[in-house]
């Protein structure tokens, strides 16, 4: 669902800790002249990327610029033309053939959804712009019928995947990749400059990070993990600084995107299984994987599952996890056994 009008986070925030912060504290002023920094805006937030190629820094921006088009054209439900508009406007079961690009993105969606007992689900689009969380940010809180009507167009599992083609079994089925999206969009960028022969780089699109290689002082890429800003802590507080130099990180939160209504603050993060907008103490999860992708929307998952099952499934699954949850005034920090231990805690203000 994002917007290309507006800075908005969409199901994952982790914090921005790029080479300019690894900079700032291991003694380089300036990034080295092999070193090509890039900016902008994309799936309604912003971009980074740095890179030790040394290709032209005009045609590296003008490739990059259009590789995370291609993802915004496949993947925004805020584009009336994009694939993914052209697939939720259409009320029918007859196969209908689409790019390979959006195939990946729903065959590696339907992975975490299995994998995940259903709790990463893009087919709960219904639900989030019921409950406000689209264009129509105001609405007042659905009732119990609505949101059981709209539960029962819920199951991505209608969807079915032939080669190029795609059959909804259920015509009425709409779905919402921004879970996925934009790590998908970290991925194909950082993909892209090892095709080029980068040996370091850094990409990040609105917090989703991976790395490659080293930093220009030859330490692995420095990420930060942020405190959740939901009163309990300031935002812009890093957490945890974790070392990073092949690997992505992605975090989904409840404190970043979130409605104000008449019973109080609610999340955009919905659970699947109840239609409701996930409440409790976990705060956000952060997630270390090879891929941004699958760090993406596993982070979406485990938050829409709560603390407890939330832990429990990945710790089972193997994945490395660090998560955050309220307890009373204070934040407690907890991790998988498996999650980096290159990790130093402290606090240190994000640059």
């Amino acid at each position: 669902m994002f917007s290309p009008q507006k800075i908005l986070p969409l199901g994952v925030i982790a914090v921005i800790a790029l080479a300019i912060y690894a900079l700032s504290t291991q003694g380089s002023p300036t990034m080295p002249e092999s070193y090509i920094v890039i900016t902008g805006k994309t799936m309604g937030t912003t971009y980074k990327v740095i890179s030790s190629h040394g290709a032209n820094k005009r045609s590296l921006q003008r490739e990059i610029k259009a590789i995370l088009e291609e993802v915004t054209d496949t993947a925004s439900t805020w584009e009336e033309k994009s694939e993914i508009s052209r697939f939720n406007r259409l009320k029918s079961t007859q196969k209908e053939r689409y790019s390979e690009l959006f195939i990946s993105l729903l065959s590696l969606s339907y992975k975490i959804y299995l994998k995940s007992d259903g709790y990463f689900n893009p087919a709960i689009y219904p639900l989030v712009k019921l409950w406000g969380f689209e264009r129509n940010g105001h609405l007042p809180p659905p009732s119990s019928k609505e949101i059981k009507d709209a539960l029962s167009r819920a199951d991505f599992s209608s969807i079915k995947l032939y080669g190029n083609y795609i059959l909804k079994e259920d015509p009425e089925v709409e779905i919402d990749l921004s879970g996925i999206a934009k790590g998908y969009g970290v991925d194909m960028v950082s993909e892209y400059l090892k095709r080029l022969g980068s040996k370091s780089f850094l990409v990040e699109i609105g917090g989703e990070v991976r790395a490659f290689g080293r930093s220009p002082q030859g330490y692995p890429w420095v990420i930060g993990i942020e405190y959740p800003a939901f009163g309990v802590k300031p935002q812009g507080i890093i957490d945890r600084k974790v070392l990073l130099s092949d690997g992505a990180l992605a975090t989904s939160g409840v404190y970043h995107n979130y409605r104000n209504i008449a019973d109080g603050r609610i999340s955009h993060i919905i659970d699947p299984h109840t239609g409701y907008p996930k409440g409790g103490d976990l705060l956000s999860v952060t997630i270390y994987a090879d891929t941004c992708a699958e760090a993406d929307a596993v982070a979406t998952a485990a938050v829409a599952m709560g603390r407890n099952k939330g832990l429990r499934w990945l710790n089972k699954e193997g994945y490395k996890a660090l998560l955050i949850s309220k307890s009373g005034s204070s934040l407690k920090v907890e991790t998988t056994a498996n999650f980096p231990p290159q990790m130093v805690p402290g606090s240190y203000k994000s640059k």
